[in-house]
């Protein structure tokens, strides 16, 4: 039985590696939602979110309109500074010079 119970502990570590803590992921999902919602280049105003993956202080996360019918869902890049998550850009792909420019690491680049 402390075997399934290491095992089971032991997987669950495995899923959430990359993706932060509860309060990292839920500071991401805020960050993605505000920038999303008050950006002048989107007309949606209310997403669901998941984070996808993190690296050191780049994330990437994938918004999805809430209403469904508004507009397709983006993937969005965000970089902490001083603490704080920001929105970088947004969209549904990218090129490798967009990446470099904004410094996302490789990691979190879109497989082609």
């Amino acid at each position: 039985m402390r075997f399934i119970v290491v095992v089971l502990a032991s997987l669950t570590m495995l899923a959430l590696a990359g993706c932060g803590t509860a309060n990292e992921q839920q500071a991401i999902i805020d960050a993605t939602s505000q920038y999303i919602t008050t950006s002048p280049d989107s007309a949606v105003k209310k997403v669901t979110v998941e984070v996808q993956k993190i690296d050191g202080d780049f994330a990437r996360a994938y918004a999805t309109p809430a209403d469904g019918t508004t507009t397709d869902p983006v993937f969005v890049f965000l970089h902490r500074e001083n603490g704080a998550w920001q929105g970088l850009t947004f969209g549904t792909a990218f090129d490798s010079d967009t990446y470099q420019q904004l410094g996302i690491p490789q990691s979190l680049w879109l497989s082609e």
